[in-house]
């Protein structure tokens, strides 16, 4: 399980969006919560789709475990939507 720096991410994300109403604190409450949840998922997802969430949700340099969560489970449930249709 990665770790990420969630509070410089916020900061940083949130500086950079214009427009933005999320406060530092929800971005942060968002992120604890996700990492929360995606933790005792981690292992369960294949190690290919770990290695290209964790660069996708990175490039920015900002890594969110909000988008990594959602990058992981929507390769999940493609590869299992694949299976399903074969």
């Amino acid at each position: 399980m990665p770790q990420f720096d969630i509070t410089a991410n916020c900061r940083a994300e949130i500086s950079t969006i214009s427009g933005v109403s999320e406060s530092l604190q929800q971005c942060v409450s968002d992120e604890q919560t996700a990492r929360d949840a995606l933790q005792p998922e981690w292992s369960g997802f294949i190690a290919h789709d770990q290695r290209e969430c964790l660069q996708e949700t990175g490039m920015d340099g900002t890594p969110s475990y909000v988008e990594l969560k959602i990058c992981l489970e929507m390769a999940r449930d493609a590869r299992r939507m694949r299976k399903n249709n074969t």
